[in-house]
């Protein structure tokens, strides 16, 4: 066991990691199954302290006094290559501090004031324009999180339910299997059930519809009143128009979907508007279009390092244009010809 590097987990905790730092704290996870296990903990250990900081802080100072006690001439979090006493004891006053914090958060639930409380608090995660980022909740379900996304979730989660609400942008879900506790999404005017799969779903404000693309595993979308809509299998897409309500479930490379969390966004069959709302996002800018273009042409591209410059030069191939760059603000005038 390495190291615990507690800043960067309280940050992916919070979803407040940029893609390096979760790398970083995704390759500590998976370096043994006892970093696994301290993650574990930890993360439930943080949800729970939520229900009161002033009471957490006082135990955690608590913990520290006793750790002190145990090992005061040893760095704890940290036990080097030797075999001995030495190592054994600071794994089990490591392992000690960690099953003591979580003991103690979820000391507070048991009182049923308390309980009421905390189930009333939600916790919230988001992430600015132009940011991604990637947040693990209790039960090991992970969620990452696309530009302008705000996501959140009762501080109860995961013990007596698993519902989380999309309140604004697109969002991939790792759901942690769970047969007995089904984990239940809240997307606005639909909903998506599940027990343990892969889903995407999009949510802009913006945006004319609402869209649930389903890697693997299977899912219900449900209305706003708790009726299922559709049953959705792997490989397929479903979309609610907002101000219509009408739906549609079809075939879809899934793929495709949510590669922008591995830092590569891919645009296929979509007009010049819908290229112009991806890279507003993709770069957090404002982006005017004007100028000659042909509002129903359809363009293929693929963004992955390229900065938004380099983007409006392979952009300029396909159809002529200039542009103007003043700090978020960007202006692209085109050049078409639209003689028949």
């Amino acid at each position: 066991m390495t190291e615990i590097p507690y800043s960067l987990i309280a940050k992916y905790l919070s979803g407040n990691c940029s893609s390096d730092e979760s790398r970083c704290v995704d390759s500590w996870i998976n370096q043994s199954p006892e970093n696994a296990e301290i993650f574990k903990s930890l993360s439930i250990g943080w949800s729970a302290s939520s229900i009161d900081r002033e009471a957490m802080e006082k135990s955690r100072k608590a913990v520290w006094n006793r750790i002190a006690k145990v090992a005061p001439n040893s760095r704890f979090g940290r036990v080097g290559r030797h075999s001995g006493m030495r190592s054994a004891r600071l794994w089990v006053a490591s392992a000690a501090v960690v099953l003591l914090i979580a003991a103690l958060s979820f000391s507070f639930v048991r009182y049923s004031s308390m309980r009421k409380l905390y189930a009333s608090q939600r916790i919230t995660v988001s992430t600015l324009p132009g940011q991604k980022s990637k947040v693990v909740l209790p039960d090991g379900t992970q969620i990452w999180l696309n530009s302008g996304t705000v996501i959140s979730y009762p501080s109860d989660y995961n013990i007596k339910n698993r519902d989380v609400t999309l309140e604004e942008g697109e969002a991939f879900f790792d759901v942690a299997k769970s047969p007995e506790n089904k984990f239940i999404l809240n997307a606005g005017k639909i909903g998506v059930k599940v027990y343990g799969t892969k889903f995407v779903v999009s949510r802009y404000s913006d945006d004319p519809g609402i869209d649930v693309v389903l890697q693997s595993g299977h899912v219900d979308v449900l209305s706003d009143k708790g009726g299922r809509l559709s049953e959705m299998h792997p490989g397929q897409k479903f979309v609610f128009d907002k101000k219509s309500g009408k739906m549609a479930l079809s075939s879809c490379d899934a793929s495709l979907e949510g590669l922008w969390r591995y830092g590569k966004l891919v645009i296929e069959h979509k007009t010049l508007a819908h290229v112009a709302s991806e890279m507003e996002r993709w770069y957090g800018v404002s982006i005017d279009l004007s100028g000659n273009y042909d509002p129903d042409a359809y363009y293929w591209m693929t963004i992955k390092t390229e900065s938004l410059r380099e983007m409006l030069v392979q952009l300029d191939k396909l159809i002529p244009l200039t542009y103007k760059i003043d700090g978020d603000d960007v202006s692209i005038s085109f050049h078409q010809n639209l003689k028949k």
